[in-house]
């Protein structure tokens, strides 16, 4: 229960609590199933809600052209490729 009350507040869904306690009194044979679904919404809801935000803000970025690591070409500036080995070989990045 304390998994779908921490969700609920990241989620902002104060109010959805009060509701979802009286629904599990009125339903206490299905309240394990109840709260096994409710949880996976929740999930589902707070994985949606992160990639819409990186969606937003990469769209704010205004960036002229999206790249990964796998995609950019550290070839093309010698010096990208000597300040990354240099990071690298002093594993400053962990």
């Amino acid at each position: 229960m304390e998994k779908i009350l921490s969700l609920l507040a990241e989620l902002k869904l104060h109010n959805f609590l009060k509701n979802f306690e009286h629904a599990l009194e009125r339903y206490p044979d299905c309240r394990e199933k109840i709260i096994k679904i409710l949880e996976e919404l929740c999930r589902a809801e707070l994985a949606c809600r992160k990639e819409r935000t990186i969606t937003y803000r990469i769209e704010q970025a205004k960036f002229g052209q999206i790249q990964t690591i796998d995609t950019f070409d550290f070839k093309y500036n010698a010096s990208t490729l000597k300040r990354i080995l240099r990071i690298i070989k002093t594993v400053n990045f962990i």
